[in-house]
């Protein structure tokens, strides 16, 4: 019952942070989900345990966000998640393009960039959440 205690304590910013990973790696596997060509009898029900863990995910994970709204928050903490944002959208600007021009080139060649192009956003996707989470803990961690 440790688990549950724990919920009931003060919510931290790392702890909502940290959360994106968890939907990036969720979204990740919805697409594979919807990308794959083979279909069996278990891939429903792989699906809706994928779903329903992605719906069980978003109430908690808004009950955590409201109950963090609630409490007092730190001010720089907010200030560094901000600045987290700023690069990694910067960062998502950078892949995007990259993704648009190799998907275009592809285009030109004839190959199936479309496949390659799902898989490359959500990658980055994944990898940006990832990155999110240890900026803001180096950032936090130094006072920055």
């Amino acid at each position: 019952m440790k688990g549950l205690r724990e919920l009931r304590d003060n919510v931290s910013l790392i702890e909502i942070v940290a959360t994106k990973i968890l939907f990036a790696v969720l979204f990740a596997l919805i697409y594979w989900m919807w990308a794959r060509s083979s279909y069996n009898e278990g891939s429903a029900a792989v699906g809706r345990a994928i779903s329903a863990a992605a719906i069980f995910l978003l109430f908690v994970h808004y009950w955590r966000i409201q109950k963090y709204k609630k409490e007092r928050f730190d001010e720089m903490a907010e200030q560094n998640l901000k600045r987290c944002d700023a690069i990694c959208l910067k960062i998502l600007t950078v892949f995007s393009c990259l993704i648009a021009l190799v998907g275009g080139t592809f285009a030109h060649i004839s190959l199936n960039a479309a496949y390659m192009m799902g898989w490359a956003i959500v990658a980055s996707l994944l990898f940006l959440s990832v990155l999110r989470t240890i900026l803001f803990l180096i950032m936090d961690k130094k006072g920055v």
